[in-house]
């Protein structure tokens, strides 16, 4: 289970993965909310909406797999399909999410991805 209770340690937040914490950056915390609200809405994330553009490789999510290895070991939680775009293992639970709290981080990007993941869009099933 992956729960987000929003304290902050320093000018980190701490995420707990079954019963281990880690604490994590404002740029992982970023990448970690976009594939949270990924999974909700059933839907993989791709790169660029994660922060990578064209010209660039995008690192984003090696860091956050670094930063979750402390509590995962060498158990892997993201998907990566290859082109370009990731998800959690469907067996990964989503629990508490202090958006309240992300919100008072004061970063743009982390308070909207709250307010989404608040309220989640759930996508239209086609007829």
């Amino acid at each position: 289970m992956l729960a987000i209770p929003g304290d902050r340690s320093k000018r980190r937040t701490v995420v707990r993965l079954g019963t281990q914490s880690v604490t994590l950056t404002d740029s992982s915390l970023r990448v970690l909310l976009h594939l949270v609200l990924g999974h909700l809405k059933k839907q993989p994330v791709h790169m660029t909406d994660l922060g990578a553009n064209r010209k660039q490789g995008f690192t984003g999510i090696s860091i956050l797999r670094n930063d979750l290895k402390s509590a995962l070991g060498s158990v892997e939680i993201i998907k990566n399909d290859y082109h370009g775009n990731y998800n959690f293992e469907p067996t990964i639970i989503i629990g508490e999410c202090a958006c309240e709290k992300l919100v008072e981080i004061g970063d743009r990007a982390i308070t909207d991805l709250a307010a989404q993941i608040r309220t989640p869009v759930v996508p239209k099933k086609k007829i």
